[in-house]
């Protein structure tokens, strides 16, 4: 008599797990084409793409643009005495019609006065971190969202400062 039991049990079990399994092919990997380092704006967009390998679906291209970015272009200022660092991530990315702008700065200042600048100048900001490092959040009144790092590296602060416009 148990064993009509277990046979209840066992064969509707195995059914329902045959039943599951498929004989699809695996799906691809991701691939990634990576960007041209060193490109300029008068060259075709260096960019990326992904593909999902579950759903398919390819992910909109990444453009990277290189160059000298401006107050106008960020939205907000750039730190008093701050230099542009020539070795920086500088210029502007488009992704999914988006565009974000990063300028990379240095200053002799520590990360904690250009985190409290930042966070007195912009409205609504918020600072987090510790003394080596320091960030800064938020939004611009124009929408914009703004994140900026100020990280001290080699004697100087370096100061990251992005923001991104639809």
């Amino acid at each position: 008599m148990w064993y009509s039991r277990q046979f209840l049990f066992i064969v509707p079990l195995t059914i329902l797990l045959i039943g599951c399994h498929s004989d699809a092919p695996p799906a691809p990997p991701k691939t990634v084409a990576t960007p041209v380092p060193g490109a300029i704006a008068s060259e075709p967009l260096k960019y990326q793409q992904r593909v999902d390998r579950h759903t398919q679906k390819i992910d909109p291209p990444v453009a990277t643009i290189p160059h000298k970015v401006t107050i106008k272009e960020l939205g907000m200022p750039f730190y008093p005495g701050s230099v542009e660092d020539p070795k920086g991530k500088n210029g502007e990315t488009h992704i999914g019609g988006k565009i974000q702008f990063v300028s990379e700065r240095t200053t002799s200042d520590s990360p904690s006065k250009v985190g409290e600048w930042y966070r007195k100048k912009i409205l609504g900001s918020v600072m987090t971190g510790s003394d080596v490092v320091k960030m800064v959040t938020g939004n611009l009144a124009g929408g914009q969202k703004f994140q900026i790092v100020a990280v001290k590296r080699n004697g100087k602060t370096h100061v990251v400062i992005s923001t991104t416009a639809s």
